[in-house]
């Protein structure tokens, strides 16, 4: 003799069912509720890497003798591109191995000072799934925080970005149209007052890694 379930019995199973299997699916990194990285922030040049002190040649070249550092760049960095900006890096970050196209030289040494250059103040809004980024000087951009590839044009090309979040920290990778890879971690102290952020800079023709940070303390209260 066969049983024939109710239909309201079925449709609550089914939705257990599915229920259970969403909570055992791996998830991404979601948008914590409101980050401590959000605010408004001011460089503190005394604990920042900053050009002028960068040390150069091989991997891990940028990091300065002493102390942290690091950079909100602007040529296809974190807060858009001005990529009107020309000459070399202040302190000749990284040595340039072999032969190389002299224009080529010069665009990779402009992208690493401007990337390595950090904003006077920088302010960043989270709104849903998009944080908004905005230096002083009126440069900003909106990505989505999904982990899904996003592109924009600067001044020195198109550049491809990817951002999430980590927890409570924001990771953006950012590939420069024939030049490096930037990845940038924004991380704010316990007690919410500082925020770090490390930038890595590799390839298009870097001799090895560079690794910088930039340190901000806040400028609006304790959020």
């Amino acid at each position: 003799m066969k049983h024939r379930w109710p239909l309201v019995l079925v449709v609550v199973c089914t939705a257990a069912v599915l229920g259970l299997a969403a909570q055992q699916r791996p998830t991404e990194a979601t948008n914590p509720a409101t980050s401590a990285i959000v605010g408004v922030w001011a460089i503190d040049k005394d604990t920042s890497d900053l050009p002028n002190r960068m040390t150069s040649g091989g991997p891990g070249a940028g990091v300065p003798a002493g102390g942290p550092g690091g950079g909100m760049g602007g040529a296809g960095g974190g807060i858009g591109g001005r990529g009107g900006r020309g000459g070399g890096m202040p302190g000749g970050i990284g040595g340039f191995g072999g032969r190389r196209d002299p224009d080529e030289m010069q665009r990779t040494r402009r992208i690493m000072a401007d990337v390595s250059t950090p904003p006077d103040t920088l302010t960043i809004v989270q709104n849903g799934a998009f944080v908004i980024l905005t230096a002083n000087d009126g440069r900003s951009v909106k990505l989505t925080t999904d982990g899904k590839e996003q592109e924009r044009l600067t001044g020195d090309g198109l550049v491809k970005s990817k951002a999430r979040w980590d927890g409570d920290q924001l990771r953006i990778e950012e590939k420069i149209q024939d030049g490096p890879k930037v990845t940038r971690t924004y991380m704010a102290s316990s007690d919410r007052r500082h925020l770090i952020i490390a930038i890595r800079m590799e390839g298009g023709g870097l001799p090895g890694e560079t690794i910088v940070h930039h340190a901000f303390t806040r400028k609006d209260g304790i959020a």
